[in-house]
């Protein structure tokens, strides 16, 4: 039995650590913070040629690393992720449950600064009372077909939030981002007009770009767009995301679509095919790639000529 084998059954109790190491590239470098006995590095080596360290503070898990022939440092997470510059690793990995660690901002802050992409799982999150409740509370999502009500346009906006949120200014400067305030203001009563029954006056842009700002007020950890800009013209489009840029920015931000002028600015881009990942990378890297992605990048911008002409 080969010690990728070995590994692969000692770590059966712990399926985030097989997560973990789908979601890593090969032969990438990797930081492993709290490391214990450094099987995930030593699964990690073996299965996707990575190379890196760990940091432990407790003797005897510093003893187990080195035997598991585990690159190790020494130190508190603070002390150890200090000692690095930024950019140091492709992947910085927290693989325990981040309320257990102290000064939580400020490890997860350098936990960015050290690493390309930082990785955190949460082995025990299933034990929390009302996990899920916990988890959309920080979720704003817009689908491709959003749900409002018979009521009036701020009071959609202003739907799931709470009332320090819901304020009429705040409602504006949402719509102001989703670029639904011009829209807005050419109504004769604003954003005191009733929509009717599921947004039946409004357009399909315009129902969008309300969920987007409903999405929004909430201020999500977590913005998952789900093809939500499919009924905007690609010049609105470009506008509302360049809003958005900088909202994003701040969060976890996730955007389903077909076209590849919404994702291209994206840090990362996965692209499926047949219900799988196929690609995978930046704009420039994917069509210098000149794979699925480029093909369908070519196919899009020559569709937009023709349009244009």
């Amino acid at each position: 039995m080969t010690e990728h084998d070995q590994a692969k059954i000692v770590l059966s109790g712990r399926p985030d650590f097989e997560a973990i190491a789908a979601w890593v590239r090969p032969d990438s470098t990797v930081l492993d913070l709290g490391c214990g006995d450094g099987l995930l590095l030593k699964y990690l080596k073996h299965a996707r040629n990575t190379r890196g360290y760990g940091i432990e503070i407790a003797d005897e898990n510093v003893i187990a690393c080195v035997k598991n022939g585990v690159n190790v440092i020494q130190s508190n997470l603070e002390g150890g992720l200090a000692g690095f510059d930024a950019g140091s690793f492709d992947y910085v990995i927290l693989s325990q449950t981040l309320q257990a660690v102290r000064h939580t901002e400020e490890i997860v802050l350098e936990l960015l600064r050290v690493g390309r992409e930082g990785i955190v799982s949460f082995p025990n999150f299933g034990r929390w009372d009302q996990r899920l409740q916990v988890l959309r509370g920080a979720i704003g999502f817009v689908p491709q077909e959003p749900f409002l009500f018979g009521a009036t346009i701020a009071e959609n906006i202003a739907f799931g939030a709470d009332p320090s949120q819901g304020k009429r200014e705040h409602v504006e400067q949402g719509a102001e981002v989703a670029r639904l305030d011009k829209d807005v203001l050419a109504f004769p009563k604003q954003y005191d007009t009733t929509i009717g029954e599921r947004g039946i006056t409004l357009s399909g842009g315009q129902k969008q770009r309300t969920a987007i700002a409903r999405a929004l007020l909430i201020d999500p950890k977590v913005l998952i767009l789900d093809d939500a800009l499919s009924a905007v013209d690609t010049y609105t489009e470009e506008e509302i995301l360049g809003r958005l840029r900088g909202v994003m920015g701040q969060r976890t931000s996730i955007i389903v679509s077909h076209r590849v002028s919404t994702v291209r600015h994206a840090d990362q881009i996965l692209v499926l095919d047949d219900g799988h990942i196929a690609e995978r990378g930046t704009h420039d890297e994917l069509i210098a790639h000149n794979g699925v992605y480029a093909d369908l990048y070519r196919k899009q911008l020559l569709e937009e000529e023709l349009a244009a002409s």
